[in-house]
This record gives C-alpha cells, sequence and structure tokens, in this order.
C-alpha cells in the first residue's frame, strides 16, 4: 500500500514540477522579449519557446505516466504569456505589442507546445509509414 501512495505522490509532484516549470518558463522568456544588443533585438525568447515547450511536455508526460498531463503546462504557459502580455492598470506593458520577438514568442510558444503534445499523445504511431 505504501508504495502506490510514494508512486502516486511522486506522480503528483513531477506534475506539479512541470507545472510550475512552465510558469518560469514563460515570465523568462516574457522578461528576454526586451534583450537588445547594440539597436538590434535577440531573439532569444521563441528560441527557448522551441527548445523549453515540449521538453515540458516529454517531462509531464513522463513524470506522470499520463499523456494527458501534458496539456496543464501547456494551459499555465499560455496563461502566464497572456497576462504578461496585457497592459497593467498603470498602461504599462510587460511584452511590447510591436516587438516582433514578442509576437514571435506568442505564435511559436503554442505552436511547439502543440506540436508537442501532439506527437506525445499518438507516439509512434504519427511517425509510421502508411
Amino acid at each position: 500500500m505504501t508504495a502506490v501512495w510514494g508512486d502516486r505522490l511522486l506522480r503528483v509532484l513531477g506534475g506539479l514540477v512541470a507545472t510550475a516549470l512552465a510558469a518560469v518558463s514563460a515570465l523568462y522568456e516574457a522578461g528576454f522579449c526586451t534583450l537588445y544588443v547594440d539597436a538590434v533585438r535577440l531573439p532569444l525568447a521563441p528560441l527557448l519557446a522551441v527548445v523549453c515547450n515540449p521538453a515540458l511536455v516529454w517531462f509531464a508526460s513522463r513524470a506522470t505516466g499520463r499523456k494527458s498531463a501534458a496539456l496543464a503546462p501547456a494551459l499555465v504557459w499560455c496563461c502566464v504569456w497572456f497576462v504578461a502580455a496585457r497592459r497593467t492598470t498603470e498602461g504599462d506593458w510587460v511584452v511590447l505589442p510591436d516587438n516582433w520577438v514578442a509576437i514571435l514568442t506568442t505564435l511559436l510558444g503554442p505552436l511547439a507546445f502543440a506540436v508537442a503534445i501532439y506527437r506525445a499523445t499518438l507516439g509512434s504511431a504519427a511517425l509510421a509509414p502508411r
């Protein structure tokens, strides 16, 4: 009985860690949207989104043992990102609307999650030739 509860506890903790990492990833990516070298914007945020978001899907599905658990980090990342993209009550922006890096991250972040969840859900059936 103890082994079953220990396994469930580890799976729940793994899902919580994956979800927390998704929130932290979205916050870092929102901060990295404003990086410059001289007068050139660095596209570090979209690169992180394309690399880290599929890794979060893989970690969530492996840590919990459920493929559907990969949706939790995706939802948290999108919620944090869209809250960061809104104007505050003082009129400030975290993610500027005229920033091409932010727009690219807004497009590529959820797309990376969608592709990774699709591949994780279908497994090898998605890659098998017909």
